[in-house]
């Protein structure tokens, strides 16, 4: 439920009107403090999001109840900052045929395959990266199977 404080924006739990019509919305996400903000922009009907968290079923539900709650039946467009999960993650949930509308900075677009699809390539890559530059060969494997873990949170869409 949203209410009003003293400076008549609209607030709740997760969610709060920084200005008129511009939403935050925190998302949790496993590392860092635990949230990530993500923005939802309502135009009537619609809504357009910028960034989305990770792909993960809490996550997507909580964005499709913020907009419910304002009044939002379709999502529009995803603008993505930029493709670090907690920012990316859920694009694959959320736009595509027949939902939002997905926008990436065209510099990012070519990074999207490397680091989510050829996952085994990228693996080997920084193992390689690692043991050339020192890492004992026990952490090398560990911190490059690490990568292995994105595939968990990021569902990939095409922009």
């Amino acid at each position: 439920m949203l209410v009003r404080d003293n400076a008549g924006m609209a607030t709740s739990a997760a969610l709060t009107e920084v200005v008129a019509g511009v939403f935050e919305l925190r998302l949790p996400i496993p590392f860092e403090d635990g949230l990530v903000n993500v923005f939802l922009f309502v135009d009537g009907a619609e809504a357009d999001l910028l960034d989305c968290g990770m792909n993960s079923d809490e996550s997507v539900a909580e964005i499709k109840q913020a907009m419910a709650q304002l009044g939002a039946k379709r999502l529009r467009r995803l603008v993505v900052t930029h493709i670090h999960p907690d920012h990316y993650g859920a694009a694959g949930s959320l736009a595509g045929e027949g939902m939002a509308d997905l926008y990436i900075h065209r510099l990012e677009v070519p990074l999207v395959h490397p680091r989510y699809v050829e996952l085994e390539h990228l693996v080997s890559e920084v193992r390689t990266y690692l043991l050339v530059n020192g890492v004992p060969a026990d952490d090398a494997e560990e911190l490059s199977n690490s990568q292995r873990a994105l595939s968990q949170v990021v569902k990939t869409a095409e922009p």
